[in-house]
């Protein structure tokens, strides 16, 4: 499992990286969602 946590505003940021914020499920700053360690979503967050 991997454990991806929003640290920094999303304001300001292109509209397909505030899209990939959207589908792993993060909203909030410092809100952490976990997700299965996958290459899609390893390709989504690093």
């Amino acid at each position: 499992m991997l454990k991806i946590t929003l640290v920094k505003s999303p304001i300001g940021y292109r509209a397909d990286q505030r899209q990939t914020l959207e589908a792993l499920g993060l909203r909030r700053m410092g809100q952490s969602v976990a997700h299965a360690d996958t290459p899609s979503i390893r390709r989504l967050t690093f």
